[in-house]
């Protein structure tokens, strides 16, 4: 940035030109990484019915609809099990690309 602006570039061109392209790949991480953790969020709002009431769809309500059922709960694995594994799934996926992305986008670990 000191020789941009010994060099007389104009703000715009140094902020475009240096800070952008070194900061968007921690806000892309950041960003994936943040995800997860907000599907968690939102499935627990609506598990405590304080997110996504009954008529929509959401993993959360899904799984608090069949809690006040002691007989699906116990008995019918199937209609339970699918809404907690994709929460698992979903949450793990994009905290797995988070990781990938600090890996690959890292200037200092380059090689």
């Amino acid at each position: 940035m000191v020789a941009a602006e010994a060099m007389g570039y104009s703000t715009s061109r140094k902020i475009f030109k240096h800070l952008v392209p070194n900061v968007m790949p921690q806000l892309t991480v950041q960003m994936s990484l943040s995800l997860g953790s907000m599907i968690l969020y939102e499935a627990t709002l609506s598990y405590l019915n304080l997110g996504v009431k009954a008529p929509y769809a959401a993993w959360g309500t899904m799984i608090n609809i069949i809690s006040t059922n002691q007989d699906i709960l116990q008995n019918h694995l199937n209609v339970w099990v699918p809404a907690g594994v994709c929460i698992v799934i979903a949450v793990l996926g994009f905290n797995f690309v988070g990781d990938g992305l600090r890996d690959a986008l890292d200037p200092k670990a380059r090689r």
